[in-house]
């Protein structure tokens, strides 16, 4: 029996053929490993901004929730209480690289059951100079209050219904969060 040199021990003599096949198979198997995957099978985990879109009506409002796919902080927005558009600026918090590319993009949402409340579309502007902004694009003047989602990965707004629509006729207002922020009821 002949002495097998990667192992050091006696191999019958048809198990030699054995034996390179089991080496040769096993370094196949460690080129595939270390062979990087083509571009098509390792695809970004996002390829949106706005994750989702939602409208809940209550008796005197609509809320339309806007869920990002990424942490952000709501810094301001503009008109203060009432418009047909408003742009909300938001600061992105913690955005991985491979997400970050599609901050800078643009996105339009036209969400379902939004047109009751006149709302026409939902726009991630990730483009503008002064941005990032969420702005939202209504059909005629409504009132609103802005607020910061409880989980940093969305923006809540607040649309008041008017007396033809079955709310109370109200005047725009400091945001319930303002007030509670001041210290008012």
């Amino acid at each position: 029996m002949p002495l097998h040199p990667a192992v050091g021990r006696l191999i019958p003599a048809g198990g030699m053929k054995a034996a390179l096949e089991s080496i040769l198979l096993g370094l196949l198997i460690l080129v595939a490993l270390l062979v990087p995957f083509p571009a098509p099978w390792a695809e970004p985990v996002r390829n949106r901004v706005l994750e989702e879109v939602l409208v809940a009506e209550t008796p005197d409002a609509w809320e339309v929730h806007v869920g990002l796919s990424f942490p952000a902080r709501y810094e301001r927005h503009f008109p203060l209480h009432e418009g047909t558009e408003l742009r909300v600026t938001m600061q992105p918090l913690a955005v991985s690289e491979l997400d970050a590319p599609e901050l800078a993009d643009r996105e339009s949402v036209r969400p379902s059951g939004a047109a009751a409340m006149g709302l026409l579309e939902v726009t991630w502007e990730g483009d503008a100079d002064d941005g990032p902004y969420v702005t939202f694009l209504f059909a005629h003047p409504v009132s609103f209050w802005v607020r910061q989602g409880k989980d940093f990965r969305s923006l809540v707004v607040t649309v008041a219904k008017t007396a033809a629509q079955g709310g109370e006729d109200t005047e725009p207002g400091p945001s319930p969060a303002a007030d509670a922020a001041a210290g008012t009821p």
